[in-house]
Formats: structure tokens, C-alpha cells, sequence
């Protein structure tokens, strides 16, 4: 930068945000469809349209998780990490990919960056496939009142994975 304004040089002091800028960066290298970079962007940004985020609008809001039916409000780390379903999907999943042990932790770039140390490649694909497949599934509890079980989450997982196979 030469201290004269430009777009160029606004829009580098804008998106230099540090370390992070790092890893949003390889958020965007993941070989999905584009409509699930953005999903994943938004859900890193805790953006997606949760129980908590309706109620941070002022809409109305159910107290309960969809996929559970704990008495706890639906929040992101809750919908996509800690929640029975969730977590059991996710056990099922490291069975599945012959994946080390996760990492839960407590929010959802956490979870995707200490899990993505120890899995490398093939972790963003897989941790994609299934936050997207979990995001229809509970939209379709909330807007269509389906409900799938694990196994047939997890055809839905391996159908979204074989479709992307021609992003790789």
C-alpha cells in the first residue's frame, strides 16, 4: 500500500482479518457445489438461520432442538455437533471413513479446524457432506415435518458425496 485510496487497497485492509483470513481462504478451496460454500461460510459466521438467530430477529421460535427434541434452543454448535442425532451421526460417520477419534469442541470452526489437522483432505469433504445433509434434514423436520433415521442420513451423506466426486 502506497497511503493513497483505492477499492483495491479497501478491499485488502477489509478482508485481511488475520489468521482467520487463512482458514476462510481454505474454506473456499473445498471442492463443493458453490451453494454449499456459501452454507458453510454462513454457518462458520454462526449466520444460518437457527432457533437462536429467529430469536435474535425478533421471530417467533420453537425452544426445542428438531432433531433431538431436547428442551434446549437450536444453536448452531448444538445442531451440528452436540446433539444425540448429531453425535451419533457423527460416531457413525468415523466408523464408516475409518476416521481418528474427534474432536467435539465447543463451536464450529474449532470442530472443523482441530479435525481437520488430524484428517487432512479428506475431512473437508466429509465435514461439508454431512453439515449439509444435516441442514436439509432439519429443514425438512421443520418445514415438512420428515423425519429420516441415521442409516438413511447416511445414504444421503454417500449420495451427496458421490454427486461431488466431479468437483474433486
Amino acid at each position: 500500500m502506497n497511503g493513497y485510496f483505492s477499492s483495491n487497497s479497501a478491499y485488502k485492509v477489509l478482508a485481511d482479518t488475520g489468521i482467520w483470513s487463512y482458514y476462510y481462504k481454505q474454506l473456499w478451496k473445498i471442492k463443493v457445489p458453490p451453494k454449499v460454500k456459501i452454507f458453510l461460510w454462513l454457518l462458520l459466521q454462526d449466520r444460518l438461520l437457527t432457533q437462536d438467530n429467529f430469536q435474535v430477529r425478533g421471530w417467533p421460535t420453537i425452544h426445542s432442538c428438531t432433531t433431538c427434541q431436547s428442551p434446549v434452543t437450536e444453536i448452531a454448535p448444538h445442531l451440528f455437533i452436540h446433539c444425540t442425532f448429531t453425535h451419533r451421526l457423527w460416531d457413525l460417520i468415523q466408523l464408516l471413513f475409518h476416521l481418528p477419534v474427534l474432536t467435539f469442541t465447543d463451536n464450529i470452526i474449532d470442530f472443523w479446524l482441530n479435525n481437520r489437522v488430524n484428517i487432512e483432505k479428506q475431512w473437508d469433504i466429509i465435514w461439508a457432506a454431512v453439515s449439509w445433509a444435516l441442514w436439509k434434514e432439519r429443514n425438512a423436520r421443520v418445514f415438512s415435518s420428515d423425519a429420516s433415521n441415521h442409516y438413511l442420513l447416511l445414504r444421503e451423506i454417500a449420495a451427496i458425496l458421490d454427486l461431488w466426486e466431479h468437483f474433486a
